[in-house]
């Protein structure tokens, strides 16, 4: 019901205010990015019922660009006169004041892409969101330091892993539970 605005410190804040597990992490490389990760109370007890009981059954999915990109010091520059209607077959852009070109929006600010993880209940058949992270893209090691957070709350081996068709998710699952059963879902 929130919606970032790509302050890590203020949806850690957030986060914690709501009972999650919140944690920002940082990758460790040559980029140095933040993965900011955290796990709902409630479908944590509900998750650790089910694991000694039930074959367990994970779904990793990603929304793109999850966060606000409205933010007034980021456009702040920008020129509001409305677009002609000759260009309503473009592409979004905007009117840079300072040249009279037009130049394309701004990137998605950092940690824009959303990833979930989520595990089906054996009463109902849906899936419950366990965990969630807020992460710069899809690459390995962001995946990898996200997943491991989620497994220090909680430490598990999924059966079935259900994924899109992210390869940094496959390597990253292959290696954290290799004996889990990879399928690939259109979602």
């Amino acid at each position: 019901k929130h919606i970032s605005d790509g302050d890590m410190d203020r949806a850690r804040d957030l986060a914690l205010n709501l009972r999650c597990t919140a944690e920002i992490n940082t990758v460790m490389g040559p980029s140095a990015r933040k993965v900011f990760a955290w796990i709902y109370p409630d479908a944590l007890r509900f998750f650790e019922k089910i694991l000694e009981t039930y074959q367990i059954i994970i779904q990793i999915d990603s929304t793109h660009d999850a966060s606000n990109k409205t933010d007034p010091n980021v456009n702040s520059h920008l020129n509001t006169h409305p677009r002609s209607t000759m260009d309503d077959d473009l592409p979004p852009f905007y009117m840079n004041s300072a040249l009279p070109t037009l130049s394309p929006q701004p990137p998605p600010p950092p940690n824009s892409c959303l990833i979930s993880l989520m595990f089906r209940a054996p009463d109902t058949l849906r899936f419950v969101i366990l965990a969630q992270g807020f992460i710069s893209g899809e690459d390995s090691a962001s995946l990898r330091t996200f997943i491991q957070f989620v497994l220090k709350g909680t430490l598990f081996t999924p059966n079935l892993v259900l994924i899109n068709d992210s390869m940094a998710e496959r390597g990253v699952i292959e290696h954290i539970w290799p004996n889990a059963k990879i399928f690939f879902c259109i979602f």
